[in-house]
């Protein structure tokens, strides 16, 4: 996801954005005919959520705050999920697991925030 928001911002800078809007659709439509689940739509959704950001009119100080919770999220949600395979078991509905997991790493990047020591680091 992170390689195609590069390209995708390429793109746009280049005033070529359907190259990637067609790749993210035909990437997507090959996962979903390998494999029908929730995951195989994701290069779509990303796709979707990067353009309304993009051309969002973004002012203000509150993207820096959010980007530094993104960040924490990021670096954090393999161990939560692991967290959450090991609660409930690997064949986990991946829905509830992915909530738990945000969650999780969403109060866990607080945590980090808020403690004294920690707040260098995050």
């Amino acid at each position: 996801m992170f390689l195609f928001g590069i390209l995708h911002a390429i793109a746009l800078r280049l005033n070529m954005p359907t190259y990637t809007i067609v790749t993210a659709a035909v990437v997507s439509a090959a996962t979903l005919l390998i494999a029908p689940d929730f995951w195989s739509i994701q290069m779509l959704l990303a796709l979707l959520v990067f353009e309304a950001a993009w051309r969002a009119p973004i002012s203000g100080t509150w993207p820096t705050t959010l980007a530094g919770y993104a960040f924490g999220v990021y670096l954090m949600h393999p161990a939560f999920m692991l967290l959450a395979y090991k609660i409930w078991g690997a064949d986990v509905n991946p829905i509830p697991a992915a909530v738990f997991t945000f969650a999780c790493t969403l109060a866990a990047t607080e945590v980090f925030h808020r403690t004294p020591g920690l707040r260098k680091v995050a």
